[in-house]
């Protein structure tokens, strides 16, 4: 249950993660989701942080008077094909195609789709990427039907609460980005390397990838959560208000056409847009190579 209250912050960081797996109707298992203690926290960024951004607030407390459930990764290329094989699904992108990277910027392509990006090297441990708001919705609710378990996406104060990690800092590492490539995969001198001719700030460090990397490939949060942070931008269930109101600890309505709130930042982004409180938006169909989810289903 969340509770909208108003005051300072309070969360409290589990020790050792605890991991559950649902077993699958196929066989296999679902995937591993890590048990994110109950607590509140100041949704958004303080008006004195110097990166933030006019969406990001005001700043609301919300509190999960229970504890929850959410993917301790980025749902994976393997696990979705389990999804697609197990119901024949199509993805949207395999109908009007994927926005991928090319020449410091994403462009439309109709070659692109979950299942291969031309020019990227990957495999089923990377994040899944090119699905819509909508096939994440439709893998959620396969996964329901397999597990007996109720699964969807996070709403937004769900997965900020998530990353922060029981801290209050921008980066749940704390406020220096030249830290982050111990946990996240973002634009540094490694995507500069590549890219040689973007002219972006990078992060002053190095990850050793310069675009997309499998999950868990840095350090997890304090609760035992990857890339919260990086790597590629995440789906949640609620719509993008600005500014922030109720829909930010509630889910759309899934027929709604308004644009879903992402979070999480992706592998090409400046320091700036990796942080806990930023926020992205598309439209429901919307697909590109650095947009994938997590999943959550309560404990």
């Amino acid at each position: 249950m969340v509770v909208l209250l108003c005051g300072a912050v309070s969360m409290t960081a589990a020790a050792t993660p605890q991991v559950v797996q649902d077993p699958l109707t196929t066989g296999a298992h679902g995937p591993a989701l890590v048990r994110v203690p109950g607590g509140w926290f100041l949704l958004g960024a303080h008006r004195e942080d110097p990166e933030r951004e006019p969406d990001e607030f005001p700043r609301a407390r919300v509190e999960f008077s229970e504890d929850f459930l959410i993917g301790a990764t980025e749902v994976t290329v393997a696990q979705f094909g389990q999804f697609v094989m197990a119901s024949n699904y199509v993805t949207d992108a395999e109908t009007t195609g994927c926005a991928i990277w090319n020449d410091g910027r994403l462009r439309h392509s109709y070659e692109a789709t979950w299942r291969d990006i031309p020019g990227r090297d990957r495999d089923v441990h990377h994040p899944v990427v090119c699905v819509s708001w909508r096939d994440a919705q439709a893998y959620v609710g396969w996964l329901s039907e397999q597990t007996g378990n109720r699964y969807r996406l996070p709403t937004e104060a769900e997965w900020e609460y998530a990353a922060r990690g029981g801290v209050g800092t921008r980066r749940f590492w704390g406020h220096q980005p030249q830290l982050a490539c111990d946990y996240a995969n973002v634009a540094d001198f490694a995507h500069g390397r590549k890219y040689p001719n973007e002219n972006r700030v990078l992060h002053e460090c190095d990850d050793g990838f310069a675009t997309l990397a499998p999950v868990a490939s840095r350090g997890p949060n304090a609760f035992g959560l990857f890339d919260m942070l990086g790597n590629v931008w995440e789906w949640t269930c609620s719509e993008y208000v600005h500014p922030f109101d109720a829909s930010a600890w509630h889910c759309a309505s899934p027929g709604s056409p308004a644009p879903r709130v992402f979070r999480g930042g992706a592998w090409y982004l400046p320091p700036a847009s990796v942080r806990t409180t930023h926020r992205n938006a598309g439209a429901p169909t919307a697909q590109a190579e650095s947009i994938g989810f997590r999943v959550f289903r309560m404990f």
